[in-house]
């Protein structure tokens, strides 16, 4: 991560070395590396192009939390895909992880199969969320 902050690659490219390995996410390292991605994205989203010292822009702001989970949506078939039974649930359960920490940029995400069941489930329960008159 520290040379995503260096601007030297991308969260997307993070996540598609991650994506383009195998038997990764049984491993813990493989979570947080999610939950540091989200909140990295989420900070750069607040603070938009932030400018150092020196007067150059910081490259992890111009990624958003959006275009992070497509990246991930878009990967995330073909890792699928090479994994054994167990760790295709495991990767199921990493990915109802990010659906969770993703919340409400799931709403305009569209996939297919498994994928699509999560985030149409997530999805559903947004819009149910929204629905809830407040008390005040």
């Amino acid at each position: 991560m520290k040379y995503v902050d260096l601007g030297a690659i991308s969260f997307t490219d993070v996540i598609s070395w991650l994506l383009s390995q195998d038997e990764w996410m049984h491993q813990l390292w493989a979570w947080e590396m999610i939950q540091i991605i989200h909140e990295k994205a989420s900070r750069a989203t607040e603070n938009e192009m932030q400018v150092d010292s020196n007067g150059s822009s910081n490259e992890t702001s111009k990624t958003s939390s959006p275009e992070i989970l497509e990246k991930i949506i878009s990967d995330l078939d073909g890792c699928f895909e090479r994994q054994n039974a167990l760790d295709k649930e495991w990767l199921k359960e990493w990915f109802a992880k990010v659906v969770r920490l993703f919340g409400q940029d799931v709403e305009a995400v569209q996939a297919s199969g498994w994928v699509g069941e999560i985030l149409s489930a997530a999805q559903g329960y947004y819009k149910r969320v929204a629905e809830i008159p407040s008390d005040g």
